[in-house]
This record gives structure tokens, C-alpha cells and sequence, in this order.
């Protein structure tokens, strides 16, 4: 068939990789980011909306960057697909800024595609996509008005 692309992905009970892959984020914490080890390619591509690197070191660096700066960082995968190389994460991140008393739990959810490397048994990459300016941008006190403010003013209803 002409133009019909990869074939769709499918929704995953979790094979080993995928289900281990979930099993660690889930409990990842400042403590447990060696785990990551045991689940990510050596050589790993990782983004986000902040950040684009490559190898495991810088990854969990990004990780431990996120740790020290917010607590009650919980990571929740609520939905899951997958076929022979690639799978797709639904989550949710629930977290709290360490600065200021009181920080209110905030909520980013979002999804990852993620390249499997079967015959080696890790993710060979992982791309996070989610709303930074709804989800984060506009909850900070100055930049957060603004945004909020254009955001108004570029809506069509």
C-alpha cells in the first residue's frame, strides 16, 4: 500500500522492556536514579522541553537537577502503546517547587515516545512532549501573568 506509513501502535499490557521501563520511572526518587542504568541505552538521546542530550550521565543529570529542585515527585503512567521498536507513554508528574513555603502541588502530564532497543533490552531514546507554558511557564508568578495575558489575547473564542 502506497503512503501507508509504519503500522499503528498498539495498546501494551507492558512487555519486559516496557514494563520494567515503567516500573523504574514510577519509583524513580534522588535515590533510586541508578536504576535508570538497568533500563536506558548507554548512549540514550533524551528531551524534553528544556533540555536535548545524549548518554546516560547527562540524562540523569537532568533528572537530579529535577529532584533537587522540587519535592513529592511522583511520576504516574496512565496509559501505554507499543509495537516492535517504538512505544508511546501517557503520564502524569505530580510535583512541588522547593522554593517558598506552602508550594502548592503542581500537576504536568504529558507523553514520551520512546525508541526500544529490543536486542540490547533498553530504551535507546526518549522524547518527552508536553504543554511547558501552560503546564509550567504560567504558574510562575511574573512570566505566568504575562503568558496568561497573551494567551487571552490569542484566543479565537
Amino acid at each position: 500500500m502506497v503512503g501507508a506509513g509504519p503500522p499503528p501502535l498498539r495498546a501494551a499490557g507492558g512487555t519486559d522492556l516496557l514494563g520494567r521501563y515503567v516500573a523504574v520511572l514510577e519509583g524513580l526518587t534522588a535515590e533510586t536514579l541508578d536504576r535508570l542504568d538497568t533500563v536506558m541505552a548507554p548512549d540514550i538521546a533524551f528531551r524534553d522541553p528544556f533540555n536535548a542530550v545524549l548518554g546516560l550521565g547527562p540524562t540523569k543529570a537532568i533528572f537530579a537537577h529535577l529532584f533537587r529542585d522540587c519535592t513529592d515527585v511522583v511520576f504516574k503512567v496512565t496509559a501505554r502503546f507499543e509495537d516492535d521498536a517504538r512505544a508511546a507513554l501517557l503520564w502524569r508528574m505530580d510535583y512541588r517547587l522547593r522554593r517558598g513555603r506552602g508550594a502548592p502541588l503542581r500537576v504536568i502530564e504529558g507523553m514520551s515516545l520512546l525508541d526500544l532497543d529490543r536486542g540490547r533490552g533498553v530504551v535507546a531514546a526518549h522524547a518527552d512532549h508536553w504543554d511547558a507554558a501552560g503546564q509550567f511557564y504560567e504558574t510562575l508568578p511574573v512570566i505566568g501573568t504575562l503568558l496568561r495575558l497573551i494567551r487571552r489575547r490569542l484566543r479565537v473564542a
